[in-house]
């Protein structure tokens, strides 16, 4: 063997090897890549799907508000029917039933099964479903919030009071 063709097999030998080692270098980089954009395509998802799932549990809490109305309207309305103010209150409870967080559903019971539907417990809920929404920081508390009792109908005749 001649050095010619000892120097053309090194050459052959060191162009091969540096194309695969090249060629591997950017096979790895590529999946490498891939790997990561997949990982954070993966986590992104998961954070909007947790996101989306927050903001729906929040905007169910808002409706508590609504639920105490409802449970309070027999109150205010004497020419509404009950049993069609009971109906809408329990469907609206049964849905927030679904979203609600065990210790704030465990409130709305409270104040939904007391006798005293004019008394500080439904603030009480209101301010933790408040947090809930706000943040945990809110400070407001129960006794805050303003409550307007019903107003007795006049009795028939009665029209100075």
């Amino acid at each position: 063997m001649n050095w010619q063709q000892v120097l053309a097999s090194s050459a052959v030998t060191t162009v091969a090897l540096s194309t695969i080692g090249f060629l591997s270098k950017e096979w790895l980089a590529a999946r490498l890549k891939e790997s990561v954009a997949d990982e954070y395509k993966r986590q992104l998802e998961l954070f909007k799907d947790s996101l989306q799932w927050e903001t729906r549990r929040r905007e169910q809490a808002a409706k508590v508000a609504e639920v105490f109305s409802l449970w309070m309207a027999a109150n205010y309305k004497s020419s509404s029917n009950v049993n069609d103010l009971r109906y809408e209150l329990q469907q609206k409870y049964w849905e927030l039933s679904l979203w609600l967080d065990a210790t704030i559903l465990r409130q709305v019971n409270a104040v939904l099964t007391s006798a005293d539907a004019a008394g500080l417990r439904h603030k009480a809920a209101l301010v933790a479903i408040r947090k809930l929404i706000v943040g945990a920081q809110d400070d407001v508390e129960p006794g805050e919030l303003v409550h307007w009792d019903a107003i007795s109908p006049v009795p028939a005749g009665r029209m100075d009071e």
